[in-house]
């Protein structure tokens, strides 16, 4: 088969191989060329007592808001009812939660003051019950479903700690939608964790 290429096509192909290796190229998305990036938004003038920690900058510059490739986190300095505080992180090959209070940097790297978010004992009681309570093809399939939600990494079922932990921003794996149950809070990675059958 032959193929016939004109000028055009040929100026086209040398402009992308151009902007590969261009190093201010970030729209191609393939390792090594994408550089993934973040910015903070909505200074914080004060911080509430019960976030300031001995390790933190009194003098830092805090933000609200932290923009990143993966989404955005915004915390109750900048909106009371926010909705896009909650994240993932991987430590040592496990996933943790986390609530986002604000975002600062120091030497060039971003962080992130966070609070900790707990497993509870039992995960999803409720819903353990109403299964036990099925019967048959009904209590199979609901037993199936509870070892899926054990099993996936990107679902947590705990409760916010009032504890306050300084992590790298580069290290969030993924963003959460949540919501409460009772005294818990039910998050869900939204991006980022694979999801397998």
């Amino acid at each position: 088969m032959n193929h016939e290429y004109d000028d055009d096509e040929d100026e086209m192909r040398m402009e992308d191989v151009d902007m590969a290796d261009d190093d201010e190229t970030e729209s191609f998305g393939a390792p090594g060329v994408f550089k993934p990036s973040s910015a903070l938004k909505y200074r914080v003038d004060k911080l509430k007592t019960e976030d300031i920690v001995s390790t933190l900058d009194i003098n830092c510059n805090y933000f609200g808001f932290l923009s990143m490739s993966l989404g955005s986190l915004k915390s109750e300095y900048c909106d009371s009812k926010t909705q896009n505080d909650i994240f993932f992180v991987e430590n040592s090959g496990k996933m943790e939660c986390y609530r986002f209070v604000v975002a600062f940097e120091v030497d060039g790297l971003k962080k992130v003051l966070a609070e900790p978010i707990r497993s509870t004992e039992e995960r999803f009681l409720s819903l353990r019950t109403g299964v036990e309570e099925l019967a048959d093809t009904d209590l199979h399939y609901g037993l199936t479903v509870l070892k899926m939600m054990d099993s996936y990494e990107g679902i947590t079922c705990g409760r916010l700690t009032g504890e306050r932990s300084i992590i790298a921003a580069s290290s969030i794996h993924s963003i959460a939608c949540y919501t409460y149950s009772d005294d818990s809070i039910i998050a869900l990675a939204i991006n980022g964790i694979a999801v397998h059958n």
